[in-house]
């Protein structure tokens, strides 16, 4: 655990979905590299679909396809759906971390993700977790997605609170902490993947676990003794 600010005890916790809750990297960089390979480009390293990948199908498709992007995406999804079989995986101790976060009175708990929102809302439902969340925002689901701040504000509207780092955003990739820090809330990342280094300069997490588990059982030990 490592800690750069003081913390203030949180209001309101949204959470990435994606290899923060569940396990889905391998199945991202798997399809997108047998999209890569179909569509006549060379695939990706680990490195570099760390660097490429992390925002939303359509904000990242158009970069790399260019007029071809719907064909693309098509495609990927075509190779994703084949991957789902044993999905969601969650992170061991997430599904009830996540519980043990909900029961709290006074803490608001959302999930803003750049997974696909019919996608994810049924990964959500399967594991048990759709009464945690007072808000749920996928790919898709709003005008704009993650990192955008109007994103961040509509995944936090029925809280009725501002954004500031009374506002923890939890997640694993440089993305979540550009929006994080984008809303001026509290960066927490989750280090399944670790973005790297440079792609963080400016937005570095404030505080960073190895789970989900380790990250509630902070927050309890922190703010609930």
């Amino acid at each position: 655990m490592n800690i750069k600010i003081n913390l203030p005890k949180p209001k309101a916790i949204i959470f990435d979905w994606d290899d923060t809750i569940t396990h889905n990297w391998w199945r991202v960089v798997y399809s997108m590299n047998k999209t890569l390979e179909y569509m006549g480009y060379d695939t990706w390293s680990e490195n570099e679909a760390l660097r490429n990948l992390g925002a939303s199908g359509r904000d990242v498709f158009p970069k790399i396809f260019g007029d071809d992007w719907q064909k693309a995406s098509d495609i990927y999804y075509k190779f994703l759906n084949k991957t789902l079989k044993d999905a969601p995986e969650p992170i061991e101790g997430a599904v009830e971390a996540i519980k043990k976060l909900a029961a709290l009175n006074d803490l608001y708990l959302a999930v803003l993700s750049n997974k696909r929102g019919n996608y994810l809302r049924k990964e959500i439902i399967k594991l048990g977790l759709d009464s945690c969340f007072s808000k749920v925002i996928g790919a898709g689901d709003y005008i704009v997605d993650k990192p955008d701040i109007a994103a961040l504000k509509e995944v936090l509207k029925p809280s009725k609170l501002s954004l500031g780092t009374e506002i923890w955003f939890v997640g694993d990739s440089h993305t979540d902490m550009k929006c994080a820090h984008i809303g001026g809330c509290t960066a927490v990342m989750i280090k399944t993947k670790i973005p790297p280094e440079d792609m963080l300069n400016n937005i570095e997490p404030h505080i960073s676990f190895n789970c989900c588990q380790t990250f509630t059982n902070f927050i309890f030990k922190q703010f609930y003794k």
